[in-house]
């Protein structure tokens, strides 16, 4: 496996060491790797099972009529080490505003750009340009949707995008369609699945594609690399690199690790298996130390003191950038306790309430009612012309880039607005070609003009008209005002223990627009805001006034209204299982599992502060509820997040206690925040309007897994309480 054929190397050793070097025989083509980072990687096997490191080589020397590759070839990228087989690349991000931190769609953006670009040009000194297909895996489909349209793809030359995982299936069925006009571009992880299918169905094959273009999303091994190679009879491969892109970018300043299900569901529960939890935090580790590399960026790293897991994903970034990977994270930014951007690594138990109220801003509505996934929506069919999916990406949609946190009592008026510029382009249009008997040949010029774009607004009118009626038909139909004003009171404390309890009796035995999963979240919403009175006076009288329920409708109306939004409840049995979450419910996420001041009644500042907002007042009670979240982040800014309930993540980092005080005590140039559990689409909201306020991006939200809404959350707690049972 090569870059270009007919390559000889010399390797000159500069540093006293050990080398190794892995040789590829059919080719003349030496790397060399550093004995005493194999032995540090040994180590760092023994930790981590499924861990990508990446590898140390360098190429001082060459002989060839064709020199490798510099770095004009990558258009941009800055290779921090190269070799005949491997290079590392950052992209060259350009912060026109002097943000702390980038757009990260922008990023990733301008990383596929580059790769798809530097394998262009691969292809053409190799002579095996022209159309292309991209292959993924289940992760990198996530990354690429989300910041590039199919329109994009095809102007990139990509005809075709094939999953890596699907070759198997049409190998099994003898499916084996030889596209040898077309060049391949491989995004994926490294991961040993990915590499096996590559060196089965692809490389070992001659002509499936023309020729391969590696690129891996994050770290690859050196075994990799040598299985890689060998399985490379043919000289297929052109180029192989590192591109730090292993996370989704749900907006700007919001981000994602996309995980399997079980393994983001293991992450909150303390009694999952331990190797699965280990493989979760693993890759928790990987996602966002690839995101620290694709920022440049090597922050102080802080976490919640009383979570297990948020202990062991902060640590395991601490030893992986200071220790492990020193000098790759060796950015000039971060080279002082003090100017280097913090990593806040929190825990998704500490605030339970956010992901379990009826939101009522427009994408997190469209996210807790319909379901939103990797930015697309499915809506159904209402009408011959419109469609069942469609795509909601604030970056290719000016409209829901503008309103996705407007309340739901503007929202009808702004869609109202954009039908009405719809109305008035089409008048516009139709009116110009019917003035005259004979049309203009310019007249017919300037419609045809205007045409896509008159399209392009037909579409988006559409979209936003089906899934607004949809939203209000599900408004409507569960009775959500009311279901909302007794969440955001019990929470904001406006009513007593005793005047809810006879509230959440009523609407749980008698209001039948609730869902069987609403009158869950009433309860378990009860149960946390009085957890003193929960246990003694209440629980039981809920759970059997929930049995009953559960028993009367949970096979009839739980494959229906129940599945919006990702929910997996189906049948009496798994609905008694939610029943069941109401006895453990406080034991699993009740205060003394907790860190930090969910309902600001801990300090005498906190309620201090709370008793202002009451006398205030707040525009509207659906929405007046703000997240744990933003305290935090507040106070981190502040230079006040207590130490002890949120402590430094140290090591060999060559810090003194005086750098750590400093930091605790002054204002970060950045906060990266990470929620081990996920984060919710009303805290990236708060998020983004702290940014706002600020004038530039110095905030950035991430999360494990999708993003939260209701009914996965509900799915977490129950996972739990079943763990809970089998272990009594």
């Amino acid at each position: 496996m090569v870059l270009l054929p007919r390559v000889v190397v010399v390797v000159v050793v500069v540093v006293v060491d050990v080398h190794v070097h892995v040789r590829f025989p059919q080719h003349g083509v030496v790397v060399e790797v550093c004995a005493s980072e194999r032995r540090r990687r040994g180590r760092r096997k023994r930790r981590s099972l499924q861990k990508p490191v990446g590898r140390r080589g360098s190429v001082v020397g060459c002989s060839s009529a064709h020199p490798l590759p510099s770095p004009p070839l990558l258009l941009g990228f800055r290779p921090l080490r190269s070799s005949s087989f491997l290079f590392l690349l950052l992209p060259e991000v350009l912060l026109m505003s002097g943000d702390p931190f980038p757009a990260l769609g922008n990023v990733l953006r301008d990383y596929l750009a580059k790769v798809l670009g530097g394998a262009a040009a691969a292809g053409q000194a190799s002579g095996s340009s022209g159309m292309k297909v991209l292959l993924v895996d289940e992760d990198t489909i996530q990354t690429i949707s989300t910041v590039l349209s199919q329109t994009e793809i095809l102007q990139k030359d990509v005809f075709l995008v094939e999953r890596l995982a699907a070759v198997q299936a049409s190998a099994n069925a003898n499916d084996s369609e030889s596209l040898a006009h077309m060049r391949a571009i491989c995004v994926v992880r490294p991961t040993e699945t990915n590499v096996r299918l590559l060196k089965k169905f692809y490389l070992a094959r001659p002509q499936k594609y023309r020729s391969y273009s590696l690129v891996f999303s994050n770290a690859v091994r050196d075994a990799q690399l040598q299985d890689l190679a060998d399985a490379d009879q043919y000289s297929q491969v052109d180029l192989v690199l590192e591109a730090f892109m292993d996370y989704v970018a749900v907006d700007r300043d919001h981000f994602r690790v996309a995980l399997a299900q079980d393994q983001a569901a293991s992450l909150t529960n303390p009694l999952a298996d331990v190797t699965l939890v280990t493989h979760a935090v693993d890759r928790c580790v990987e996602g966002v130390a690839s995101l620290m590399l694709s920022l440049k960026k090597r922050p102080v790293i802080r976490y919640t003191r009383t979570s297990a897991t948020a202990s062991k994903v902060a640590n395991g970034l601490h030893t992986l950038m200071y220790d492990e990977e020193r000098q790759l994270f060796d950015f000039p930014s971060s080279r002082s306790a003090t100017t280097s951007p913090l990593l806040l690594v929190l825990d998704r138990r500490d605030d339970p309430i956010t992901p379990l109220l009826v939101q009522w801003t427009y994408q997190a509505m469209v996210h807790e009612l319909i379901g939103m996934e990797n930015n697309r929506v499915t809506i159904g069919k209402t009408t011959k012309e419109s469609a069942g999916e469609v795509v909601m990406n604030a970056e290719q949609d000016d409209f829901f880039q503008g309103h996705r946190f407007t309340n739901y009592g503007d929202l009808a008026e702004a869609v109202q607005r954009l039908l009405r510029e719809y109305q008035q382009t089409h008048n516009l249009l139709s009116t110009k070609g019917t003035d005259s008997a004979e049309v203009s040949i310019e007249g017919m010029q300037r419609f045809v003009e205007k045409y896509p774009e008159f399209k392009a607004r037909q579409g988006n009118v559409t979209k936003h008209l089906g899934v607004l009626d949809k939203v209000n038909a599900i408004v409507q139909s569960r009775d959500l005002f009311t279901l909302s004003t007794l969440q955001q009171e019990m929470c904001a404390q406006q009513i007593g223990a005793a005047d809810a309890f006879a509230e959440v009796s009523k609407h749980v035995v008698s209001n039948d627009a609730f869902t069987f999963l609403d009158k869950v979240k009433l309860c378990v919403c009860f149960a946390l805001c009085f957890e003193k009175e929960w246990a003694s006076k209440y629980k039981a009288q809920l759970m059997r006034d929930l049995e009953i329920v559960a028993s009367d409708d949970a096979l009839a109306r739980a494959r229906g209204k129940f599945s919006a939004g990702g929910s997996r409840v189906g049948g009496s049995g798994r609905a008694r299982a939610y029943v069941e979450l109401l006895s453990s419910v406080v034991e699993h996420v009740g205060s003394s599992k907790r860190t930090g001041d969910l309902f600001r009644n801990k300090s005498m500042a906190a309620r201090a502060r709370k008793a202002y907002t009451g006398l205030k007042g707040v525009e509207n009670i659906l929405t007046s509820h703000t997240p744990l979240l933003v305290d935090t982040v507040k106070d981190t800014l502040k230079g006040k997040l207590d130490v002890g309930q949120y402590p430094f993540a140290m090591g060999r980092n060559g810090w003194t206690p005086a750098d750590f005080d400093a930091c605790a005590k002054g204002s970060p140039s950045g906060v990266i925040v990470y929620l081990v559990g996920g984060a919710t689409f009303e805290e990236a909201m708060h998020i983004t309007r702290l940014n706002e306020a600020a004038g530039e991006v110095k905030i950035l939200l991430g999360g494990s897994g999708g993003v939260v809404n209701s009914n996965a959350f509900l799915d977490a707690l129950v996972e739990t309480s079943e763990a809970a049972m089998r272990h009594r």
